[in-house]
């Protein structure tokens, strides 16, 4: 589970860029070669401190704060998996210059989705009524639910 959700990561970073339309201010996502030998979950459980001073030395390097490390995935790959923010810097100023590390697998702009799902109308009998689907009724709410002047 932990290898497809590392995968998962990996492949949304590569294809993100085609269907986002922004990203968020001053971040980029950061997956680092993990060349301490020390799993990110155990060294924060455990006091060791290898991984962490990867971490912190990548931050200090590049002037940026780590918001969050992915531990499950950064344990499944041998990687690290984190989000970084920079204060000073703009997130595509920033993303090119943290991919010119060698240190660094990949990075991507942390990009913000957005969900179009057809509207279902909020009728707790909607589901029983086997035509709705099979007519694209929940489309047509995406266009118009309506009038009260009707």
């Amino acid at each position: 589970m932990k290898k497809l959700l590392a995968v998962l990561f990996l492949l949304s970073l590569t294809v993100s860029a085609a269907f986002a339309k922004n990203a968020v201010p001053g971040d980029v996502i950061v997956v680092l070669r993990n060349n301490s030998g020390v799993r990110i979950q155990s060294a924060k459980t455990a006091g060791g401190v290898k991984s962490l001073s990867v971490v912190k030395s990548f931050a200090q390097s590049q002037n940026v704060r780590v918001l969050e490390t992915f531990d499950a995935l950064s344990d499944a790959g041998n990687k690290i998996f984190m989000v970084v923010h920079s204060d000073t810097e703009n997130e595509n100023d920033l993303l090119r210059k943290i991919k010119s590390r060698p240190d660094v697998l990949a990075a991507s702009l942390n990009h913000i989705y957005t969900l179009n799902l057809p509207k279902v109308p909020n009728d707790s009998e909607y589901y029983r009524l086997w035509g709705m689907e099979a007519i694209n009724a929940p489309k047509a709410w995406n266009k118009s639910t309506g009038s009260d002047d009707v």
